[in-house]
């Protein structure tokens, strides 16, 4: 079966300095095929191990050894990064014109070629195919709920990424379901009314992260499995603030100077 994109409109409850008042979401049925789902699966359970929290390495430098530790997981264990594009510092040494390239060459050296796969698939679809080649996949994480936890209300993104306030630009936060659990686990919308996704293996749920707050109800599963997911945050260049070079991205405060009598 081919996938099917269901378009949803959520009135949004307007917060702080947040002027939304509406979002649309789209659930993505049938994403993945047998294989493609099969092998996520699997990439999800190799990439997930239990009490390994960070990416260890060493490297050898004038003589003497050196070993790095960069952090996996955020907050109570749920998100654990896959990469994420912006930690690179040649990040902001990119302007419009060299960032789809660059992301694009940076992927392909770091992320299973499956993960490569999927994301070109979603660019084929709502709301991405009308502009494939203005869309990059910033950061890849997978989703760990465990049982008896929960995700709390907050908002996705790095307002330093952008060129305007995060509820003004593009940017889609697209999260694959690997599994279901019997009670809890889903994923909602601060909407008015709110939106609840019961979540259902081999859909997706694609929405702005950064436009509204949003959440997931504590896993209760009966059986205390874990609940599946990968989620891609996605960016659209012509929302990102590139300059082309790091010393332009910081706020330089204005020289002061002595004062002389």
């Amino acid at each position: 079966m081919l996938p099917n994109v269901r378009k949803i409109d959520i009135t949004v409850n307007a917060r702080r300095e947040f002027t939304v008042t509406n979002v649309t979401g789209y659930v993505i049925e049938n994403l993945l095929t047998p294989k493609e789902f099969d092998s996520l699966s699997k990439y999800w359970d190799q990439f997930h191990v239990e009490g390994v929290d960070y990416d260890r390495s060493t490297y050898f430098y004038k003589g003497k050894m050196y070993a790095t530790a960069n952090p996996r997981s955020f907050g109570d264990v749920y998100d654990r990064k896959i990469f994420d594009l912006a930690e690179n510092p040649d990040w902001y040494y990119q302007t419009p014109e060299t960032m789809y390239e660059w992301a694009t060459d940076q992927i392909g050296k770091t992320v299973h070629s499956r993960i490569i796969q999927i994301f070109e698939k979603l660019k084929t679809l709502e709301p991405f195919s009308n502009d494939p080649n203005k869309w990059i996949a910033q950061r890849g994480i997978i989703n760990v709920l465990k049982y008896d936890h929960l995700l709390e209300n907050h908002l996705d993104g790095d307002h330093s990424l952008f060129k305007a306030q995060m509820d003004q630009v593009k940017e889609f936060s697209i999260t694959i379901y690997l599994n279901s659990v019997s009670h809890g686990g889903e994923f909602w919308l601060d909407g008015d009314p709110g939106f609840v996704y019961k979540p259902v293996p081999n859909t997706a749920f694609v929405f702005p992260g950064g436009h509204i707050f949003h959440g997931v109800n504590k896993n209760l599963d009966e059986d205390k499995q874990t609940r599946k997911a990968i989620t891609f945050r996605t960016v659209h260049i012509d929302s990102l603030h590139l300059p082309g070079d790091p010393s332009k991205f910081l706020y330089q405060s204005p020289k002061m100077f002595a004062v002389t009598s």
